[in-house]
Formats: structure tokens, C-alpha cells, sequence
């Protein structure tokens, strides 16, 4: 037993550390790693090889007992035995998700009932993984209308709730992807569910979410350690702003590509601008396009809802976007964004389809 006697784990070895990440003591970790690589110890054996006092070895090998992990054999000396860790572990890993799931489900009422009053808010988000999150959630929780520019691998991970936001509530993306070259099977799959433009000069990561919430950060700094983005709600003057700043300094600075999206179903656009990219792109290949305004009239103040065919687009970059609609009875109404002046309609939502 002398190779057993001088045996002496570190107490912070890694696979210490990793069963302590599964609910286990420093203790139970130590004792159930020297049973594993030994198979049955003795009492005396476990004190040996771990370090732990005498006094507390019992009330260890009775957890790991109740926890399914060890046998203990009665005699004298009394004998411990490992369980077969594909056994243990696969026990233990079915615990933490039981109690994970509970513990979600109790939180969950707090959270449910808390009251939180709902303002302009400005947050900082620091680390990677954090603003990925957030970037992530704001996607899934869009309704309307994405603006989204980033590097390319922040594409990659967002691809899927991307398509959900596409796919499941016809969310509109407009999308500037920074990179030189390379991944088009990446690229050709989201020129089929957003009207994407290249940017080969990296620009910072923003992402605005139905024009309630922006997300924004330095990409040359994304990978370090100590990143981190703003995160601004509901302030409806600095929004307007930031996403003024996403269509003249990303979106028209960009390379459009060759395959233009044309929607195949109705989608939804809060920014006037974003919404004439769709119709240019649909008179680019002989249809007609047509759309819904939710908006006020520019005379009388008053909320209006409009729809026909779009017979044309009048823009002047950075100062004038609208369109002209016809509606049923061969009307005409020109339909101007946010601070629309010279405009029948103010627009606030529009939906188009072909």
C-alpha cells in the first residue's frame, strides 16, 4: 500500500474542481477521485490519500453514500467501493438538471410578478459571452424589424435566431456583414431572409431591435477580455439617431451583392428608408410592389391607415426618403418616415410584400 500512502492529489487538481462544478464538497470530490483510482479503500486509506481529518471522513463517505456514488462495506476495517463513474456522473448530471429545472420554475414566479417600471434606460454589458447574450435575446425578441452589422462570426452565431426571426414572425433584417472575402454559403444563405450588403472596413457591432433597443460596441475589441457594449432602451431621440447612423455610415457605404432579396411574404419595416431598399429591390426584377402605412397625416395630425400599389420612390441620401402609394381608388399619397414634413403621411409601420 505504499504507492497508495503517499498518494496525494493536489486539492485544486482539475478533476477535483470538476466534480466540485457537479454539487460535490472538496471533500467528496477528493475522497470519490482516490476511489476511482483506487477502487476500495479503507477509512484509514481515504485519510491517507486526501488529507481529510479523521474526525470528518465518515460524515463524507455517508454523503457520498446517500448520493449514490460509493458502497460502503460493513467489518472491520469498514471498506469503501466506487460506483462506476458512467453510473455516478450520469446520477449526478440528472440531480443538477431536476433541481435546475425547479429552481428556474420558483424563480420564475418572482420574476413574473416583480413590478418594473418600464423607461429609458442605458446598461453596460462587459465580456464576450454577455454581449452575445444580449445580442441573441434582442433577436428573439424582435417583433418588427432588425438593423444588424457585424463581423462575420457574429453572424455565424446568430444565423439561427436570425431564421426563426425571419421564419416565424416575418421580422424584417436588414443586415452589413464586415469581411473581405470567403464563407458564401454563409453569405448566400442570408440573402435569402435579408437584404445584406459587404463592408470590407470593419465599423462597429450595432444591432437595433424594432427601434426600441440598441446594442453597440467596438468589434476590434469584441475578443478581449475586457469588452463591453451599451445597451440603450427606449430613448426614442438617440435610437432615431443611432439608426440614422446605421443606414449613411454602414448600410449606403456597403457593397450591395448580386443576389437582392426580394420578400416572398409581407414584412415589416419601421424605417422608411430600410422599407424603399425592398421596393427598389422589387421593381429591380419587374414586380410590383405594394404596402400597408400606419402613420398620421401630415395636415390634420390625425392616425391613418393606407394601402395600395407603390408607384414609385423619391431619395436624396441623407435627406429625403418616400414613396409614392396608390390606394384602391387611384388615389395618390406620398409617404414620408419619422420627422416626415413635406409628406402626406408620417409613416410608422409599413409592410410590404410583391
Amino acid at each position: 500500500m505504499d504507492s497508495v500512502v503517499n498518494y496525494n492529489p493536489s486539492q485544486r487538481d482539475s478533476l477535483v474542481e470538476r466534480l466540485m462544478n457537479l454539487g460535490l464538497t472538496l471533500y467528496e470530490a477528493k475522497s470519490y477521485l482516490a476511489l476511482v483510482k483506487y477502487g476500495e479503500l479503507t477509512s484509514t486509506n481515504l485519510v491517507k490519500l486526501t488529507g481529510i481529518p479523521q474526525s470528518r471522513i465518515y460524515d463524507v463517505v455517508s454523503s457520498l453514500q446517500r448520493k449514490g456514488l460509493i458502497w460502503v462495506q460493513s467489518g472491520r476495517p469498514m471498506k469503501f467501493r466506487v460506483v462506476e463513474p458512467s453510473i455516478a456522473i450520469k446520477r449526478l448530471t440528472e440531480e443538477i438538471t431536476k433541481d435546475s429545472e425547479e429552481l428556474i420554475d420558483e424563480l420564475s414566479k418572482y420574476f413574473l410578478e416583480r413590478k418594473v417600471i418600464a423607461g429609458p434606460s442605458l446598461w453596460i454589458v462587459k465580456g464576450k459571452k454577455s454581449i452575445e447574450n444580449w445580442i441573441n435575446k434582442s433577436i428573439g425578441e424582435s417583433k418588427k424589424e432588425i438593423l444588424f452589422a457585424a463581423p462575420l462570426y457574429l453572424f455565424e452565431t446568430m444565423y439561427q435566431t436570425l431564421l426563426d426571426a425571419y421564419e416565424r414572425r416575418n421580422v424584417s433584417l436588414t443586415l452589413v456583414i464586415y469581411y473581405k472575402g470567403g464563407h458564401e454559403e454563409l453569405q448566400h444563405k442570408l440573402t435569402k431572409i435579408a437584404n445584406v450588403r459587404i463592408r470590407e472596413i470593419v465599423g462597429p457591432y450595432i444591432l437595433i431591435s424594432d427601434n426600441n433597443r440598441c446594442i453597440i460596441g467596438s468589434s476590434l475589441f469584441l475578443n478581449s477580455e475586457d469588452c463591453y457594449a451599451d445597451v440603450i432602451e427606449m430613448e426614442d431621440e438617440l435610437l432615431y439617431t443611432l439608426a440614422y447612423f446605421f443606414n449613411q455610415s454602414l448600410f449606403t457605404t456597403a457593397k450591395p451583392i448580386e443576389s437582392l432579396f426580394v420578400p416572398t411574404k409581407k414584412m415589416t419595416f419601421l424605417n422608411i428608408w430600410s422599407a424603399i431598399e425592398i421596393i427598389r429591390n422589387i421593381f429591380s426584377v419587374g414586380r410590383t410592389p405594394y404596402a400597408k402605412v400606419l402613420g398620421k397625416s401630415i395636415k390634420t395630425n390625425e392616425s391613418v391607415q393606407v394601402e395600395g400599389k407603390v408607384v414609385s420612390t423619391n431619395v436624396i441620401p441623407g435627406l429625403i426618403y418616400s414613396f409614392t402609394l396608390e390606394d384602391s381608388s387611384g388615389k395618390q399619397l406620398t409617404v414620408g418616415g419619422m420627422r416626415a414634413t413635406l409628406e402626406d403621411i408620417e409613416a410608422k409601420e409599413i409592410y410590404i410584400w410583391a
